[in-house]
């Protein structure tokens, strides 16, 4: 918990976010919603709420997209953009539909699942985030 309320963790989580260029979530705020409403004001307000433990993620959105190469709809859920914040490790991960790397390819633990930690390396070798100025890296 501590590791997210550091506005350096807030910051990264919201380039990586604004980079990614995500549809908005339940309560249909955009990007240039909150870049309106002052990044800085909304991940203040997020700490703070953390800190306190006062925050509470919003329901998802879900809607239908077609499935590759079939007539099929899957669902997909969209979190809010505040709501993709509150977790460092899950906003890198986010990529909107977009795959990270090439199917198979991603490392896994001897019984077949994701090994988290070696997901997390490959991520953070695959991205370049901007720091803002004045921000320790």
């Amino acid at each position: 918990m501590d590791k997210v309320i550091r506005s350096d963790v807030l910051w990264r989580a919201w380039f990586v976010v604004r980079r990614n260029d995500g549809a908005p979530g339940v309560g249909k705020v955009t990007l240039a919603a909150v870049e309106e409403y002052g990044a800085a004001r909304l991940l203040g307000e997020l700490a703070t709420e953390l800190r306190e433990r006062r925050y509470r993620p919003l329901p998802a959105r879900r809607v239908l997209i077609p499935k590759p190469g079939s007539a099929e709809m899957r669902p997909l859920s969209i979190p809010a953009v505040r709501d993709r914040l509150d977790d460092p490790d899950e906003a890198i991960c986010t990529t909107q539909g977009r795959p990270l790397s090439p199917a198979g390819s991603l490392p896994t633990t001897k019984v077949g699942t994701i090994d988290k930690k070696a997901l997390r390396e490959d991520i953070a070798q695959r991205l370049t985030v901007p720091q803002p100025e004045g921000l320790a890296t």
